[in-house]
């Protein structure tokens, strides 16, 4: 049974990233499997037809280009910050001192909710903290 169906939609961002890996998607995955369209009845892209099809084959090409370039700027920050000595990353919850005193704390009493709760970290982060710092010792 051959079946086909099409998504229309209006947009006037056709270039949006949301809409850039849907096409990249598309261009890889549904056109080889289902017979599905998109159409954008303000640009009248039709990706049921040849010229469509070259459209979304160029929209999945400037997402996965966009994508790389994104990597390659991070990768550079990075590399940067690891020069410069500088830290990067998400911040510390707690510094070394809080962890001490927090593991001493733990070690000596059975309640927990206590500690974590003052600290202002979660449960998973606090077993997570005192289990490393175990294995630091």
């Amino acid at each position: 049974m051959w079946f086909q169906s099409k998504i229309n939609f209006w947009t006037g961002e056709i270039f949006s990233p949301v809409l850039l890996q849907l096409f990249h998607y598309y261009s890889v995955e549904i056109k080889t499997e289902k017979e599905v369209g998109f159409k954008s009845l303000k640009e009248n892209i039709d990706t049921t037809t040849p010229q469509g099809k070259f459209m979304v084959t160029v929209f999945g090409a400037v997402a996965e280009l966009e994508v790389e370039y994104t990597r390659e700027r991070q990768r550079e920050g990075i590399d940067i910050a690891l020069r410069d000595k500088r830290a990067y990353g998400r911040p510390k919850s707690l510094s070394d001192e809080e962890i001490v005193t927090a593991y001493q704390e733990y070690k000596s009493s059975n309640y927990t909710k206590g500690i974590y709760e003052r600290l202002g970290v979660s449960k998973a982060t606090f077993y997570r903290l005192m289990k490393e710092w175990e294995g630091r010792k």
